[in-house]
């Protein structure tokens, strides 16, 4: 079986598959340092957020 990555959309939502195209964006809201104040791993950089 093959599968094909797909897109939905809604009114208020896209959801679409993770890739790297969309790291710069991720970088700038995941790298708050108060996101990672409970949890084991900590994302400080971008390469971390590539890892």
């Amino acid at each position: 079986m093959i599968l094909h990555p797909i897109i939905l959309h809604g009114t208020q939502v896209r959801l679409e598959p993770l890739s790297m195209h969309h790291h710069l964006q991720l970088c700038e809201v995941g790298l708050d340092n108060e996101l990672w104040k409970l949890t084991m791993t900590v994302m400080t950089t971008p390469d971390d957020m590539k890892t």
